[in-house]
Formats: C-alpha cells, sequence, structure tokens
C-alpha cells in the first residue's frame, strides 16, 4: 500500500499534472456553455419592432414554440409538420424554407423543424436514395410515417450493406420505440462537444501519463528502483494502476461536469427525445438522447482508458520522454489520420482498433452510433460501435498487462 501512496503523490504533487488537470474541468464547463451560444430566434412584437434572441433566451423562446410537439410524435404530427411548411412556403410564393424572413421561419417553421428531415429520408427514392423536398411530400402519406420508415431502412441497408450486415441492420430498428418521442429545444449540437470535451481528457491524460515510465529511464533512477524490493513487478503494477485510476476520475469529473451543466442549459426535459428526431429517422440506435448521453460515456470512458493503457505501454519501451509524449499524441490523433487517409472496410477495421478510436472526434463512438457502417467477416457482421467497445474493453487489460511485464523486464537479460 505505501508504494500505491507514494506514486498517487508522485503524480498529484507535480504542479503540471494538478495546472492540467484543473484545465480540462474548466475546459469542460466552456464546452457546455459553447453549443448555448449558436441558438438564435426572431420575431416580431406587438409594437411591430423585430426582436433578437440569442443563446439561453432563445432556447427558451424555441420551448414555447415547440410544445405543440412535445411528448409522443405520432402520425398527425408528421402530417400537420408537412401541410404547415408548404402553407408558408406557398404564401410566399417559396421554394426553400431559408428563403424566408428570419422572424417569420422563427414563427411558423421552428415549431415543426424537428421532425422535417426525417420526412424527407422516408420519403427518399428507393432505388438512388435522392431525398424529395418537403413540398413534394403528400401530406396524406405523412400520416403513415412509423410504417414507411420500416421500408427506406430497408431500401437504404440494401442499398450499402452486405447480407449480413443488412440483416442486423433490420434487427436493430426493430427494437427501436415508436412513437418517437420529442422535448421542445432539443439539440444535437451538444452530443458534438461532449466528445470534443472526452477527446481533450484522453490528449491531457496522455501527456500527463506518458513520462511514468520512461522518466524513470531517462533519469537513471530506474537503476536505483530496481535494487529495491518492490522495484519492478510491484511498482510496474502501482504506477499503472494510478495512471487509470487517475485518468478514469479526470474523465468522470470533466464529463460530469459537462452533462450536468449542458442539460442544465438545454433543459433535463430534452434526455427523453428520441435519438431518430436529432440526427437521422433510420437510425439504429434504441436510444433517447440520455440513454446516448450514457452510452457516449461509457464508450468514450473505455476509449480513454485504453488509450492511457497504450501510452503507458510506450512509456514501458522507451527511454526519453519526448518520444514518448509523440507517440502518445500521435495514439490520440490516428484514428482522424485513418479516417483521412484509409477509406473502406480496411480503414473502419483500423480506426475500430486503434484505442482512441471512441474519443477522436470525427471517427467517435458518437458518429458511430449515427451511422450505418459494420464490420463484416464473411458471414458475420458487427456494427461499428459495439466494434469499438469490444475492441477498448480487451485493449485496457492488454496494453496496461504490457507495460507491467515491459517495465519489469526491462533492462533484463
Amino acid at each position: 500500500m505505501s508504494v500505491l501512496k507514494l506514486e498517487y503523490k508522485r503524480i498529484l504533487k507535480t504542479r503540471s499534472t494538478v495546472i492540467i488537470f484543473a484545465a480540462a474541468l474548466l475546459i469542460s464547463a466552456l464546452l457546455a456553455y459553447l453549443p448555448t451560444t449558436f441558438a438564435y430566434s426572431a420575431y416580431i412584437n406587438e409594437a411591430g419592432e423585430m426582436v433578437e434572441l440569442r443563446g439561453l433566451k432563445s432556447i427558451r423562446y424555441e420551448q414555447t414554440l415547440q410544445q405543440g410537439i412535445s411528448a409522443r410524435v405520432d402520425g398527425e404530427d408528421f402530417r400537420y409538420a408537412v401541410e404547415t411548411y408548404q402553407a408558408c412556403l406557398n404564401e410566399y410564393g417559396l421554394e426553400n424554407s431559408y428563403e424566408l424572413p428570419g422572424e417569420v421561419y422563427t414563427q411558423r417553421i421552428t415549431p415543426v423543424a424537428p421532425l422535417l428531415s426525417g420526412l424527407k429520408e422516408v420519403f427518399a427514392d428507393p432505388t438512388t436514395g435522392i431525398q424529395p423536398t418537403v413540398m413534394q411530400i403528400d401530406p396524406s402519406l405523412a400520416e403513415n410515417f412509423y410504417e414507411l420508415s420500416k421500408s427506406a431502412l430497408f431500401s437504404q441497408a440494401q442499398r450499402s450493406l452486405p447480407e449480413a450486415a443488412l440483416k442486423q441492420a433490420v434487427r436493430l430498428y426493430d427494437k427501436v420505440a415508436v412513437p418517437f418521442v420529442f422535448s421542445p429545444a432539443s439539440n444535437p449540437n451538444a452530443m458534438d462537444y461532449q466528445v470534443l470535451c472526452a477527446f481533450i481528457v484522453m490528449l491531457l491524460c496522455s501527456v500527463v501519463v506518458s513520462p511514468i515510465y520512461s522518466s524513470n529511464y531517462q533519469t537513471g533512477a530506474d537503476d536505483i528502483l530496481r535494487c529495491t524490493k518492490h522495484g519492478r513487478v510491484r511498482l510496474a503494477l502501482c504506477s499503472a494502476f494510478v495512471a487509470l485510476s487517475l485518468s478514469a476520475a479526470v474523465f468522470i469529473a470533466c464529463t460530469g461536469v459537462y452533462i450536468l451543466l449542458s442539460n442544465s442549459f438545454f433543459g433535463w426535459e430534452c434526455v427523453k427525445t428520441s435519438i431518430q428526431l436529432m440526427y437521422s429517422a433510420l437510425n439504429l440506435a434504441a436510444l433517447d438522447m440520455g440513454g446516448l448521453q450514457l452510452t457516449v460515456f461509457l464508450g468514450c470512458l473505455l476509449s480513454v482508458l485504453a488509450t492511457v493503457s497504450f501510452s503507458l505501454f510506450i512509456s514501458s519501451k522507451v527511454k526519453n520522454n519526448v518520444t514518448s509524449l509523440c507517440a502518445s499524441i500521435f495514439t490520440c490523433l490516428a484514428p482522424v489520420l485513418i479516417y483521412l487517409a484509409v477509406p473502406g472496410s480496411f480503414g473502419l477495421l483500423l480506426r475500430c482498433l486503434v484505442p482512441s478510436a471512441g474519443s477522436c472526434l470525427q471517427s467517435s463512438i458518437l458518429y458511430a452510433l449515427t451511422d450505418f457502417e459494420f464490420l463484416t467477416f464473411g458471414n458475420l457482421s458487427l456494427w461499428s460501435p459495439f466494434a469499438m467497445m469490444i475492441f477498448g474493453a480487451i485493449s485496457v487489460p492488454l496494453f496496461s498487462g504490457l507495460a507491467v511485464w515491459g517495465y519489469a523486464g526491462h533492462g533484463s537479460k
């Protein structure tokens, strides 16, 4: 136990470590607030004056506008959304809602906007996937939204997936609860920043743990430590445990702060909104926004721990702090580089295998959960978010074990 305490003290008494962890908490709070600044609304008041609302005031105003489609969304709500949209554009003689005056869009389109993108997906051409405009949708057919969505899902999966993955996609979509649920002012932007928060924490934790073993090699302290009773396996185990536990604690604290603040800004009722109304009507995950937050939290936690474990493994193998640090940062960024440089199924496999995949921006578990990507192995298929979590869970004990083994055996002949 004394070795464990000394390892905690060694890391936590370092000024740079305290500054980094404090900065991570502050950044988390700032990131939670940032999506609220994008909210904008405008309306004409009783005096005929234009009133513009931004930030939290705009969010609260949108909540009042969208009360009409709160709770469960049935077929009649989709029909009403199409009729409202078409009536408004016909009145102004326009083909696109973005041509409307800002105050008109806010007053008449904003209340039904969350239902419109899903309608276009469901009415897409089954052969080409080309989506119609809302003006081309028959309002009477919009009532059959939920029946048509299953056909649209099958058509999209058939166009883009092999047979094994197609069957799994259909099974996953069958578990999605209908009718969908909507809460006013729900916004998917906050989820993007939750992933960004996780990525920053992962990067900072990697910076902190990268010299844990290599610094002993570089300073020569390792030669002395190995002469002590617990200077090999026990020290290596304690160092790995301290690095993983502190990284987990910092991640939980930062992400907890982010989720608490974000949900407070947008309203806690938003966690009940079906993700199909926020991302894609054909989304395969049977989750609401609260479930998505939790799933992304768990997936990113696994990713952070896997990346820290890999950083420890690198640290146990190199004798220079700079080399260890650079390799750890590269690991954090590797999924983005693979995403840009290696397309197709092989690139997807590489991204899922990299320890940092779940928390790394474009390739994160959030985008995997809202996408149609499957790993296929003959007649077997695995949805990419499942693959990320499985590989992440394997990586933590694998690389931390290799790190302990590598440090304990360092210099042995």
